[in-house]
């Protein structure tokens, strides 16, 4: 008899555990811009700049548009022209806290080349999932011998983040993505080997 209400228990509060999961997973996404989720979340990895710490809006105030832009829903596609060193890559970090955050997407990050992919990955992708806690919670633990999370293949809850190099057809083959990202397009292969652009 002990035994039987121990299972009854244990199977009521599973049951609880996932109409409380449920619940929470149709809360509406809330409503934030890319600017402010970065402003309040993000925190800038010192492997990534001079000025680590909490994401100040201020420091490069041009940048808001970009990451409010990138993250409103209406909006298909946008391209920044810019100058180098002007903070690109860490509003592009940011752009993707958000969606990993906000709105769990299939996210593509296209770099020049299969090796500015993978340094990409460990120089800046890291570094961000590990510092800005909000991201590092969704982000699947780096595992030996797990798929989940590689340095060019990172999975979160909803969704998951490729990178790839604009070289290499082969990361890029088979890949359905919602969020595309492109960073030094002008750098890119015209074309992945011989399989187009």
């Amino acid at each position: 008899m002990t035994t039987h209400t121990n299972i009854s228990s244990i199977l009521h509060q599973n049951v609880i555990d996932i109409i409380l999961a449920g619940r929470n997973a149709l809360k509406p996404l809330p409503s934030i811009s890319g600017s402010k989720w970065a402003e309040q979340y993000r925190y800038v990895s010192i492997e990534s700049s001079l000025r680590s710490g909490k994401w100040n809006n201020d420091v490069v105030p041009y940048a808001n548009e970009w990451m409010d832009v990138a993250t409103d829903p209406g909006v298909e596609e946008m391209t920044v022209w810019s100058s180098s060193q002007v903070g690109k890559t860490e509003t592009l970090l940011n752009i993707v806290g958000y969606y990993i955050h906000i709105d769990p997407s299939p996210i593509l990050i296209l770099q020049p080349t299969l090796e500015m992919a993978r340094a990409f990955s460990r120089e800046k992708m890291e570094p961000m999932i590990r510092d800005t806690e909000v991201v590092r919670e969704r982000v699947a633990r780096s595992k030996t011998r797990s798929e989940d999370n590689t340095i060019l293949h990172k999975r979160f809850i909803g969704g998951n983040l490729d990178i790839a190099g604009s070289n290499s057809p082969n990361s890029l083959a088979q890949r359905s993505k919602r969020i595309c990202i492109t960073d030094d397009a002008d750098r890119c292969a015209s074309s992945a080997g011989n399989e187009g652009d």
